[in-house]
């Protein structure tokens, strides 16, 4: 009887090392087949490291910020799981930034919003072993923000899932 069951828990153990495996490696060649970019994830600032689910099915691990100018930014998503890629895409990721102090803004319409948004259609790349989302370069002052909003959207029904927010933003640095 002993013996019995230890080939039996030999045998779910082995079985269950060999999913783990394959669901792994299903991982990397999803990762594989995504557009390469140089990986500058060392120069960026880190403003959020904590991962957040969006959906029971989307998750980011972490956001970036990379200074390209004195008031010029890029925002760079990394998303966790590669097998929702599809999910993604189908989705739009917004950053709306409230500043601490509004009349700062350069346009008119931010101005009167109190807010900056910078919104991008899910394109879906990788940096480095990370998958990432990235906005397009924009401008931005003031840098001071006391609360940012970043959210999951399809532009025809609006917002999707959970939204973060970011307290306290400083991008002076």
């Amino acid at each position: 009887m002993k013996m019995k069951l230890k080939k039996i828990v030999f045998i779910v153990l082995v079985l269950a090392m060999v999913s783990c495996k394959t669901k792994k490696e299903e991982n990397i060649d999803f990762k594989i087949g995504l557009t390469e970019v140089e990986d500058i994830s060392k120069s960026l600032k880190f403003i959020f490291t904590n991962g957040f689910d969006f959906t029971e099915f989307v998750r980011v691990d972490k956001i970036g910020v990379q200074r390209i100018g004195k008031n010029t930014f890029k925002v760079f998503y990394f998303f966790k799981d590669s097998r929702n890629i599809q999910t993604i895409e189908d989705l739009s990721i917004a950053f709306r930034a409230y500043p601490v102090t509004p009349g700062e803004f350069k346009s008119k319409s931010d101005e009167e919003n109190k807010a900056k948004t910078i919104a991008v259609k899910c394109k879906v790349k990788r940096m480095g072993n990370e998958m990432i989302v990235s906005t397009d370069e924009f401008v931005i002052l003031p840098k001071n923000f006391k609360e940012t909003k970043v959210y999951l959207y399809k532009p025809d029904t609006g917002v999707v899932g959970n939204t973060m927010t970011i307290l306290d933003l400083n991008l002076d640095f």
